[in-house]
């Protein structure tokens, strides 16, 4: 199974993370970890993950409020596919 670990990160905290994430990932057995920054996906990339496996790793400001470039990719990827 592969399973893509998209990332968005300012400081570099984040992308610590999903590095983390990555090799938890590979460390089962048939899984497959792949890690993108989500300016680096493209929609064939999102797609595959959609049936395969997608985790998202973003950082957060403010007490939790997540950041609009994430989210408003992910929503218009969706809207775009008819999902």
């Amino acid at each position: 199974m592969k399973i893509l670990v998209l990332y968005f990160s300012k400081s570099g905290n984040t992308r610590r993370l999903a590095e983390a994430v990555v090799e938890g990932v590979n460390a089962i057995t048939g899984a497959e970890a792949v890690l993108k920054k989500t300016d680096q996906v493209t929609r064939d990339d999102f797609l595959e993950a959609m049936t395969e496996g997608l985790i998202l790793t973003i950082f957060t400001y403010k007490w939790g409020k997540c950041v609009k470039p994430v989210g408003k990719y992910l929503l218009e990827s969706l809207i775009y596919q008819g999902f």
